[in-house]
């Protein structure tokens, strides 16, 4: 279901037009999320960081930005140090990486009902700190927001209301956070108003949050 916007031509387009350090970042990336799927589906973990590099390059963000996409997970999920990043992919992407990363102390937890506990204080993070990121961190958070909002529209209409479950909150809290968001990200001075990419994250972020 997810792979539909991920097909096949669109991954041979990316690797042709990118550059050596996409490959890289592609590699790396993939073998980081290796053997993980996408929360309550059996669609491999890469598939999202694909789809984020995807609608980053499709709309003309630096390749910093999007190699940072490819990665911008590693961190939160899989343990990866920022100074691997550092070494491997530059200072830029590792900035970009760290600032897409919820804080240290709540990385890695498998624990839902801490996961639980802690949603509200983790979001509220994320809020401020896209509020006052730079424009290509609310780049990058744009399209991870708009990858995962896709996604979820798609499993939406496949479960109806039974889909909320399988989330740390509710279908309120999510709405909370979703519509936060979109106020940081057009928070000034580097606001996303007027772009593509935002235009297109607020009209799925409505169109879920209506059903």
């Amino acid at each position: 279901m997810f792979l539909l916007r991920i097909k096949f031509l669109d991954v041979l387009n990316l690797l042709m037009v990118a550059k050596e350090g996409f490959v890289e970042a592609f590699i790396f990336s993939f073998r980081s999320h290796m053997g993980k799927c996408r929360k309550g589906t059996k669609v491999h973990y890469i598939v999202h960081p694909l789809d984020v590099a995807s609608i980053l390059m499709k709309n003309e963000a630096p390749e910093v930005v999007v190699i940072a996409g490819l990665l911008h997970d590693v961190m939160e999920d899989e343990g990866v140090k920022v100074e691997e990043i550092k070494e491997k992919f530059g200072v830029e992407v590792a900035e970009l990486v760290e600032g897409a990363s919820e804080p240290e102390q709540y990385r890695g937890e498998e624990s839902s009902i801490v996961k639980k506990e802690t949603w509200k204080t983790r979001k509220t993070h994320t809020i401020a700190t896209i509020k006052k990121a730079s424009y290509n961190l609310k780049l990058l958070s744009c399209a991870d927001k708009l990858a995962n909002i896709r996604d979820m529209i798609t499993e939406f209409e496949e479960r109806g209301e039974s889909f909320w479950e399988k989330f740390n909150a509710s279908k309120e809290d999510q709405a909370w956070y979703y519509y936060g968001m979109l106020e940081a990200l057009t928070s000034k001075p580097h606001s996303l108003e007027g772009t593509v990419i935002l235009k297109q994250l607020q009209r799925v972020v409505t169109d879920l949050f209506k059903k």
